[in-house]
């Protein structure tokens, strides 16, 4: 690894988290495991990171899956509102003023669950227990390097590369998502040459945890379509250089 990860990350400046950073550090462990070529599945920020991975990467990159995830800064989207982002720097300063132990207790409190319910970000759906291990998570981490990542998130945008992507792409939005709306699901979608695009009806950008059977079901079988495509021209390829092989002796013997 050419960095240290997660929780080791205290020297690290805004520089050092961004979205280009974290595609370089996933090639980093493909590289380390040795492992060539890959099917990328991303969530939320995690689609960012997929893309700059593809833009890296391309040759390396099979298929891609992007579950409720945007291509740019989904701040720019949040709630359908132009205000977002000029709340965004504040909200910032508001959160860096935020104590560690008040930050674990934020996450540690079913309160937190019931808010984001109410607020639109989690549907009805979305049970405590599914998120608890996330909530977790979360509170066991500095809140600066949260807040880092957020920016990073922000700052970023693969709008420019969407019709670059030569392979084929899943896009999986939540039909009431309010951090990354079906809109944006249509603009990949007709943008990425190859692109297929499930609405999950009543789903928020939780829908992965809301619907695990619905996405589940979607992402396998598109998964088994690229996979026995790809067994079909690998095995079309290999009867084509035997059949080459053949065929080359009876040339070599006449022309001598």
């Amino acid at each position: 690894m050419p960095r240290e990860p997660g929780y080791r990350a205290r020297n690290y400046s805004v520089e050092d988290f961004t979205v280009e950073k974290y595609a370089e550090d996933l090639k980093a462990i493909l590289d380390h495991e040795g492992i060539e070529e890959v099917i990328l599945l991303g969530h939320s920020m995690g689609t960012q990171v997929a893309l700059e991975a593809y833009r890296l990467i391309p040759n390396r990159i099979l298929a891609l899956v992007s579950i409720t995830g945007p291509f740019a800064s989904a701040i720019t989207s949040l709630y359908n509102t132009t205000i977002a982002p000029r709340l965004f720097p504040a909200g910032i300063l508001l959160a860096r003023s935020v104590a560690r132990p008040v930050w674990r207790l934020l996450f540690k409190s079913p309160f937190t669950h019931s808010l984001a319910v109410q607020f639109g970000a989690l549907g009805p759906k979305t049970k405590l227990e599914d998120m608890k291990p996330y909530y977790e998570h979360l509170a066991e981490l500095d809140p600066h390097m949260i807040l880092k990542a957020a920016q990073a998130m922000h700052a970023h945008s693969a709008e420019d590369l969407l019709r670059k992507v030569k392979v084929p792409t899943l896009v999986v939005v939540g039909e009431r998502d309010n951090f990354v709306p079906p809109w944006l699901g249509h603009v990949m979608t007709s943008r990425i040459p190859v692109a297929e695009m499930l609405v999950v009806p009543g789903g928020t950008h939780g829908t992965i945890v809301e619907e695990p059977k619905i996405v589940n079901k979607a992402v396998l079988d598109f998964l088994e379509r690229q996979l026995s495509e790809r067994r079909t021209v690998s095995l079309t390829e290999r009867r084509a250089r035997n059949t080459r092989t053949k065929r080359r002796p009876q040339g070599s013997e006449a022309e001598q």
